[in-house]
């Protein structure tokens, strides 16, 4: 099974996927949070700096690109390829209001005559541009709007072109990131995939990924390859170590990665507010791996001095 952390807007940029891989490295592979082009083929500027290869050091990056334009991602396709990457990853799995009122990420899903179109014109537009044989398109998706049995439809679309690989968060639209995760509905749309297929949703801990496991053996679902993790591993770095039949991270594992993203967040930004809030929205997280030191944690969350929360973090940690 192949391990890949999932981008997540505003936490994984550049800083934290170079430091994590530094300190817990094994994932197979990052994926950028997405890149949003529009009808004007352009990039923010950060997004430039998020994915330029100079600034990656995990050797295993994807950029997302969210899009409900072809021509934006054929452009933006031809932009990486010129990079040097070789996979695009399409986000049809985003459920913010922001984004899917205006009809991108799963946006898109609500019309699949619309998506099937968006796809064909892609993939023309690729193999005009003679890009076809220089960098693959995957997808991310949900299972539908309000309906997992909508899967069924998107799946049918899905196989129609040459998706190099679909990750399915096992989820619709409606659900966002709320309850559990319709396996029975990813059953169903892994067995329909003609192309590998990747699962993304509620593992946080390596017993769930047992349960994943066993629930999905690779001699009934050949084709579930790849494991996506999000909020679990940001939680918990050491993951997919974990996953993999390895150790949990160490109370001075994680004092190195917080220390070396530290570090790497000063090189960037210039504001100690900026680096604080930052770390301090890390800790939304981290905070679940410290179930018994909700005062410590609180000393973390309320600090309003890089050398308070810097403090507030050794105490915790060493405790």
């Amino acid at each position: 099974m192949r391990y890949y952390f999932a981008p997540m807007e505003g936490v994984t940029g550049y800083p934290f996927r170079n430091a994590h891989t530094q300190i817990f490295p094994g994932m197979d592979r990052y994926y950028t949070p997405f890149v949003a082009v529009g009808p004007n083929m352009t990039m923010r500027k950060r997004e430039i700096r998020d994915t330029d290869p100079a600034n990656d050091e995990t050797g295993c990056l994807i950029p997302q690109v969210l899009t409900s334009h072809a021509e934006s991602l054929v452009w933006a396709m031809e932009i990486f390829a010129e990079k040097g990457y070789r996979e695009v990853n399409l986000n049809l799995g985003c459920p913010s209001p922001t984004v899917v009122t205006k009809g991108k990420g799963a946006g898109m899903l609500k019309d699949p005559t619309a998506l099937d179109m968006f796809l064909e014109d892609t993939f023309d537009g690729l193999e005009k541009k003679g890009l076809s044989g220089r960098i693959r398109l995957s997808v991310k998706t949900r299972l539908g709007v309000t309906d997992a049995a909508e899967m069924k439809t998107l799946t049918e679309i899905y196989n129609r072109y040459p998706i190099s690989e679909l990750c399915i968060h096992a989820r619709t639209l409606a659900a966002k990131y709320g309850g559990e995760p319709d396996l029975d509905a990813f059953a169903v749309a892994c067995r329909d995939a003609v192309m590998p297929v990747c699962y993304n949703g509620n593992i946080f801990t390596k017993e769930e990924m047992q349960k994943l496991a066993e629930r999905f053996p690779a001699s009934d679902f050949p084709r579930l390859e790849a494991v996506m993790l999000g909020r679990g591993i940001v939680a918990d770095p050491a993951l997919q170590r974990e996953c993999a039949g390895g150790e949990a991270a160490s109370g001075e594992e994680l004092q190195r990665f917080l220390t070396e993203l530290l570090r790497r967040y000063r090189q960037e930004i210039p504001e100690d507010n900026n680096i604080l809030f930052r770390m301090k929205e890390l800790w939304a997280y981290l905070g679940d791996r410290f179930p018994e030191d909700e005062k410590k944690l609180k000393k973390v969350r309320k600090a309003k001095k890089m050398a308070e929360y810097e403090a507030a973090v050794s105490e915790l940690l060493n405790s």
